[in-house]
């Protein structure tokens, strides 16, 4: 959901289906583009700054808590795109923390 010209953010719940019929809810991402250049500066390549708080249960993930950080720098040529993202990531909560 974009909020302004330089700021977008999301939501994801993780629902997992075992063998029994219901859904179980396996976890959630509370994400954020929340630095963007706008794109009335006209550089020749986007820059932004992504920001992930998530959470997963235990039984899916030892990492129950974790942030992670993703600097993104892209760029539209023609019909082609490329994006460079590398993650920095942490967890706040796992067994021997």
């Amino acid at each position: 959901m974009a909020l302004t010209d330089s700021f977008e953010c999301g939501f994801l719940y993780f629902r997992v289906h075992h063998r029994r019929p219901e859904l179980a809810m396996g976890g959630g991402i509370t994400s954020g583009r929340g630095v963007a250049v706008p794109k009335k500066w006209h550089w020749p390549v986007g820059v932004s700054l992504s920001n992930e708080i998530g959470y997963q249960r235990r039984q899916y993930s030892v990492d129950t808590w974790t942030w992670e950080i993703r600097p993104i720098v892209d760029q539209k040529f023609g019909r082609w795109y490329w994006a460079l993202n590398p993650t920095l990531d942490r967890s706040f909560q796992r067994p021997g923390l």
